[in-house]
């Protein structure tokens, strides 16, 4: 009898430890997937951007040939777009007179409920290793945090006419970290699945390791 109870406590104990392993696995597996479609989500964001700012459009602004009543209609169109992609902020950066300023980005909340929109060539709080990001051969995804909050970014950098600027998307950290909670409940959700349905199977060979040893 001790010998099966043995074997039962074995299994189950295996069992469970790779139960565990299965539930951390799927987590993390979970979690890049969720990573790698938020930066598609912000990548997606970029483009959206440059269908509002076009290069041309860009161009125009740097000249200061944009008036402010088209720049705050596109604006209002970029703005709805990033909240209807679930993002927080876009913007578009260049550099100028040995600063890294907007060309043009969409409103914070506060702005946004004064109707004062961000205006071009407002200094952008950069962060050390910003400068590099308009060298970089591609998109950079990036976790920074400023005086409006942290953020998950996907920044790519673009040649407009003699000027290279950066386009930029952001959501922020704290809808990232909801996104990995749902994550991590459906792993466990999925393991206290498996667990209840093995219960049955336990108690069967549980009482039959018990019959066995009643009949010897």
């Amino acid at each position: 009898m001790k010998k099966y109870n043995r074997f039962i406590i074995l299994g189950v104990i295996i069992y469970m430890l790779g139960l565990a392993g299965y539930i951390i696995v799927s987590y993390y597996d979970s979690k890049n997937q969720s990573l790698m479609d938020v930066d598609a989500r912000l990548t997606q964001g970029i483009e959206v951007t440059l269908s509002i700012f076009s290069p041309e459009d860009i161009t125009k602004a740097l000249a200061g040939e944009m008036s402010d009543e088209e720049y705050v209609t596109r604006i209002g169109l970029l703005d709805k777009a990033v909240q209807a992609l679930g993002c927080e902020y876009a913007y578009i950066l260049v550099r100028h007179e040995r600063r890294i300023v907007y060309v043009a980005t969409t409103p914070s909340e506060e702005e946004r409920s004064a109707g004062d929109f961000p205006r071009p060539f407002d200094e952008y709080d950069a962060a050390e290793g910003d400068e590099e990001i308009f060298s970089a051969p591609g998109p950079v995804p990036m976790e920074s945090e400023d005086e409006y909050g942290k953020f998950r970014s996907v920044l790519t950098p673009l040649k407009v006419g003699g000027e290279t600027v950066v386009v930029g998307m952001d959501i922020n950290i704290a809808d990232l970290e909801a996104i990995y909670m749902r994550d991590l409940l459906r792993s466990c959700s999925t393991g206290v699945f498996f667990i209840i349905i093995s219960l049955p199977l336990l108690f069967f060979v549980n009482r039959k390791v018990r019959a066995d040893s009643k009949a010897l």
